[in-house]
């Protein structure tokens, strides 16, 4: 796992701007997944991507929270 994990977060500093979501190659995404979501969420989108994954995860996170505060049953 510490294999993958860095070599997901070294695949991320090579394309910190677009990701490699972007390789594609003859109508197929060339490519693997890390199998964490930060972590790919990164990878995959860039920083941008990557900042707006984790601050989607935080408002849920607060939703969630909120929800359980004031005793919702959905």
């Amino acid at each position: 796992r510490q294999d993958i994990a860095s070599t997901a977060i070294g695949e991320s500093l090579e394309k910190p701007y677009i990701g490699s979501a972007m390789l594609i190659q003859s109508g197929e995404f060339v490519g693997w997944y890390p199998h964490n979501l930060i972590l790919e969420s990164f990878m995959a989108t860039g920083v941008l991507g990557g900042a707006f994954f984790i601050g989607w995860l935080l408002q849920c996170l607060k939703t969630t929270f909120i929800c359980l505060k004031n005793n919702y049953n959905r």
